[in-house]
């Protein structure tokens, strides 16, 4: 962020809150800050409390049981010892991790040797000893699967009804997506944005959201991984394909939803 053309960078948002038109939280982890500003009277674009959802994920488990989602089978398992213990009996589980993203991203487990074994020596020796406390939550695999999700915004429980971007991810390989109205979007999706709608209304959410949903042979949707921020991808070709994310930031953070605008589709 240092340099950008007509740009200025300050040390403190709180330093300028009085001359700022909008506050853009495109993260997890500021939702005290959020609250703050919105207390004041702020206009802000973000997921506030909605952030829990993404980064505790098993309170979120429990959540998504009372709302009527599915659950597949998981797991809690304190430190890295009982982590390889557990997979050297269940190598078709995925690991995840809760809280702290930055310690690394969720891996999975089909063969024993190999990266495996090197994915948690990495986590090992970037934790050190906080390695034998940390908390994973591994989830048994759902097999033959088909992996699709949405990449959008909610605003109090809505989501846009025009136009709507949801797509297909290979996980650090690619991702391709296709904007469609809400009414075309598959109807695994669209029941998880239902079941999903208390929580966002409860949260007070205003900001970017995308789902990753594993739909097994029985056809059940398994929302696997909810993200409440700007995703990547497509997160970082949205300036191109919406020629007016300006308003929709505006009136979102005042509970309005503008329909997108498209530039480059």
């Amino acid at each position: 962020g240092e340099d950008l053309r007509g740009v200025e960078r300050i040390d403190d948002p709180l330093d300028v809150k009085d001359q700022a038109d909008l506050f853009l939280f495109l993260d997890v982890y500021d939702a005290p800050l959020q609250k703050e500003l919105r207390s004041q009277g702020k206009r802000v674009w973000g997921s506030g409390d909605g952030e829990k959802m993404e980064l505790y994920r098993e309170e979120f488990k429990a959540q998504m049981k009372e709302v009527g989602l599915p659950v597949n089978p998981w797991k809690q398992i304190i430190g890295t010892r009982k982590l390889r213990e557990f997979l050297a009996e269940n190598p078709e589980w995925f690991v995840k991790l809760s809280v702290t993203r930055g310690d690394g991203e969720s891996f999975g487990h089909k063969i024993w040797h190999g990266n495996f074994e090197s994915r948690i020596g990495d986590i090992e020796h970037q934790l050190g000893p906080a390695a034998t406390d940390e908390e994973f939550c591994v989830e048994e695999g759902i097999p033959n699967a088909t992996e699709v999700g949405i990449d959008s915004w909610n605003i109090d429980g809505r989501f846009p009804t025009q136009d709507i971007l949801y797509g297909i991810e290979v996980k650090d390989v690619a991702y391709a997506g296709c904007i469609v109205p809400y009414s075309d979007l598959p109807e695994p999706v669209k029941y998880v944005n239902k079941k999903l709608e208390p929580l966002f209304e409860k949260y007070g959410y205003r900001g970017f959201f995308s789902s990753e949903i594993r739909i097994g042979e029985d056809g059940v949707p398994h929302l696997i991984d909810p993200s409440c921020r700007i995703p990547s991808p497509p997160g970082e070709v949205y300036p191109e394909i919406y020629d007016n994310m300006g308003d929709v930031f505006m009136a979102g953070a005042e509970g309005i939803i503008v329909e997108i605008g498209r530039a480059h589709v």
